[in-house]
């Protein structure tokens, strides 16, 4: 349906639908793969698929219901994108089709299908009639990878028509060439008409194809959020400059304590919590796969595969081999490819391009425009907005005097700060069982007699105050400390979230 093209459907690195992820690493199935149109197959079973034929007729409205999928929900019907979609369903299919599937499934209705194939597999094994054949095939684990590979092979022709029947007649596949040019299919229709299948995605081990699909997806979406983002946080010329905590910038003084809240930025702040946190979770997938790629691309021995199927061992060796002699012998070489993905490569004068090798604190950042107010805030000329400089006005001249006989309540606040993964800046914090002084905790003094006469003081040098008293309104003390406390809240849950959920998949020690 429309939502496999969703701007908010994500990969899935959870080891428990993904086979051979564990130790922190592994591949991340596409939100496209998840959702596949596989349902044909899914109930395909050795008592309705005795033959080749009856097996091949089968795969063929699989992949016909998958590439009308694509093709009716995709945005862009008529651009090369929806060709490239085709060939990624395409190699995935061949990959169920030959056991090399890394994708479980959410209640694991993969393995389910595996066995079932296996069981066909024999049957087309029980019926071949050449001696020869039966010799060549004879498989002990009653797996048949090769007679599933050669299967493949045959039939992949007639898989790739009935999977671009419905492509758009103006659309040609693209496909990047060795020495990084690009060549395309000539006729249209995503090369339904070709006499071989215009791609070889289909022999690209499927963890390499869904690292490069990840990164695609990556760098479209976070074009689409940052400029949402900065719709919500900025427009100049309109004199309109917010933080990522909703305060307007031109009225806000954080030096004096004065905090400005607007209507107008609110929805700076709605915008911002959720893509630092869509960020960090991306940061985290790709480490995993980054990790990965290391692992496989050193790997010494033959055993990369996790479907313990000595035939794609055998090519897949071969495949990293030819790979490291065309210079992608290290993960940087390989991810400098990633950097050249459609949307990877849109330049984005707003911000810093995308650079999978460079520090991952600038391809993951929040963004220039998910920031606090500067100290003393900021003044617009109608074009452009500046700081403003440290002067008498930015100077807190607010005294806090607590009426006669009204002892004010000492107050202590947890603050997390407002960089990076709650995770990674309280980690220090949460080790120290003795950490009752450090930056993290903000020690207050309030008072309130009445709705007008009400102050609050954050002590000079505790917490993130090292400068001077920090003197506000009771109701904004208030206000600031709810806001970052639902903040808090929404991150921590989403660090958590499989631990909370208790699920069997859930690697909480580890993680």
């Amino acid at each position: 349906d429309k939502k496999r093209f969703s701007n908010e459907g994500e990969a899935e690195c959870n080891g428990g639908i993904i086979t051979g992820n564990k130790g922190g690493l592994g591949a991340c199935a596409p939100y496209r793969r998840r959702h596949m149109c596989d349902y044909n197959l899914e109930f395909i079973n050795e008592q309705n698929v005795l033959t080749t034929h009856d097996l091949l007729g089968n795969v063929l409205v699989t992949a016909k219901y998958e590439g009308d999928s694509i093709v009716s929900n995709h945005p862009n019907k008529g651009s090369s994108e929806v060709c490239t979609l085709l060939a990624r369903s395409f190699a995935d299919i061949g990959d169920i089709i030959r056991g090399k599937d890394l994708f479980l499934g959410n209640n694991k209705e993969n393995e389910k299908l595996q066995e079932n194939l296996k069981r066909i597999f024999k049957n087309i094994y029980a019926n071949l009639k050449d001696p020869q054949a039966l010799k060549h095939y004879k498989d002990d684990t009653k797996n048949y990878y090769q007679l599933r590979e050669d299967w493949w092979a045959l039939n992949r022709n007639d898989v790739w028509k009935a999977l671009t029947c419905s492509a758009p007649y103006d659309a040609n596949y693209v496909r990047r060439k060795s020495d990084r040019t690009m060549d395309f299919t000539s006729q249209g229709y995503c090369g339904h008409s070709e006499t071989n299948v215009p791609t070889n995605l289909d022999y690209v081990p499927q963890f390499l194809r869904w690292f490069d699909e990840w990164a695609d997806d990556f760098c479209r979406k976070r074009n689409i959020k940052l400029k949402n983002v900065k719709d919500a946080c900025r427009d100049e010329k309109k004199r309109k400059y917010c933080s990522l905590n909703g305060y307007d910038c031109t009225k806000t003084i954080w030096k004096k304590g004065v905090l400005h809240r607007s209507n107008e930025c609110t929805g700076c702040l709605v915008k911002c919590n959720p893509y630092e946190i869509w960020l960090g979770n991306q940061r985290e997938a790709f480490r995993k796969q980054k990790q990965k790629y290391e692992k496989e691309i050193n790997e010494k021995n033959t055993s990369r595969d996790s479907t313990n199927n000595s035939i794609n061992n055998i090519y897949y060796e071969d495949f990293y081999k030819k790979y490291k002699e065309k210079t992608y012998n290290t993960v940087d070489e390989f991810i400098k490819l990633l950097n050249e993905g459609r949307y990877c490569k849109t330049e984005n004068v707003e911000e810093e391009a995308i650079d999978f090798n460079s520090d991952m604190n600038t391809t993951f950042y929040r963004s220039k425009y998910c920031q606090v107010c500067p100290d003393c805030g900021v003044k617009c000329n109608g074009e452009t907005c500046i700081n403003k400089e440290y002067d008498d006005e930015c100077r807190n001249k607010q005294k806090y005097e607590p009426p006669i006989g009204l002892t004010p309540t000492k107050i202590t606040v947890f603050y997390s700060g407002d960089e990076s993964d709650i995770t990674q800046k309280l980690q220090k914090f949460c080790k120290d069982k003795n950490n009752k002084n450090g930056k993290n905790y903000q020690k207050w003094q309030c008072y309130y007699k009445d709705s007008i006469d009400n102050k609050c003081k954050m002590v000079k040098n505790s917490g993130n105050n090292i400068t001077e008293d920090k003197i506000t309104s009771f109701d904004e003390f208030f206000d600031l400390w709810v806001r970052n406390f639902l903040i808090d809240t929404i991150k921590w849950e989403n660090e958590v979230k499989t631990c909370i959920n208790n699920t069997t998949n859930a690697d909480c020690n580890n993680e």
